[in-house]
This record gives C-alpha cells, structure tokens and sequence, in this order.
C-alpha cells in the first residue's frame, strides 16, 4: 500500500527544459550528483542511482535505515545510513565494495556528519562537525585520522 503522502516526484531541468521525471515512494533525505550518475538517498533506507538521462542504473537497494549522506564520483556511490555505517558500490561493475563499515568509533551524540566525499577512485573521507575528518583505509580495514 502507497500512500499519497510519501509519494514524491522528482523532475530533473537541464538547459531550462524538463529532461526527465521519476516518482519516489519514500522522502528523499539527500541528494549527491556527479559526472555520470545522481544519487538519491530516502528516509525508508532505499537509495536510487540514475544516469544523465534519467535511467535507473542500478537496483533499488534497501539498506534497512534512513539514508543520511551521499556521495557520488566517477563510477562510485556511497551512502551513510542514520545507524551510522557506510556502505560503497561501484554502478558500472554493480559491485560492492564496502558494506556497512560502522562509523561507531568515533561518531556520538556531540559529533554530527557534516560532509562525505569519495574519490574517482573510491576513497572515502567524512568530515564531522568537531572539525576532525577520517579516510577509510582499505588495506587496514580501518578508519584514519587524517585531520584535527
């Protein structure tokens, strides 16, 4: 059952014409766009990846949590969910990469996300509001302090 209150539509505008148009079923809680694809992140826990064109390019996946950050570069999306924990697939390949890091180890109630980045390489960096930020090691399976 879809009730018309979580329904919500996006139109995408390029060059001030409607390009194209999608329906949501759930609020979208963040947005990231880049070269090749747009992210959109939703309060259910569903993420959707499109394509300039409008195309969904990768399944709807359930996360489980509020979406709470995203990051999209290259052929790599990240998202954040609000439990918190990380998660990283590459679009083209529809392959993960990294599946739900835990961000518990230096997230609490005084410190909040306030930017995700990733690389075109997939490298990801958060920053938090106490001006500290950590980078994702792959090869350590670990989370680095790389500013203070």
């Amino acid at each position: 059952k879809v009730e018309v209150d979580n329904v919500q539509l996006l139109v995408n505008f390029s060059e001030g014409s409607r390009s194209w148009k999608t329906v949501l079923y759930s609020q979208a809680t963040c947005l990231s766009a880049g070269d090749n694809y747009l992210l959109i992140g939703c309060q259910d826990g569903t993420f959707h990846v499109y394509n300039k064109q409008g195309v969904l390019t990768f399944p709807v996946l359930n996360l489980g949590c509020s979406i709470l950050r995203a990051a999209v570069n290259g052929s790599y999306v990240a998202v954040v969910t609000i439990s918190p924990a990380l998660a990283i697939w590459n679009v083209p390949e529809k392959r993960n990469v990294l599946k739900d890091e835990s961000l518990s180890s230096f997230m609490s109630e005084n410190r909040s996300i306030c930017s995700l980045e990733i690389t075109k390489e997939g490298n990801v960096t958060i920053g938090l509001s106490n001006k500290t930020s950590y980078c994702y090691s792959y090869s350590l399976s670990a989370w680095m302090l790389i500013g203070h």
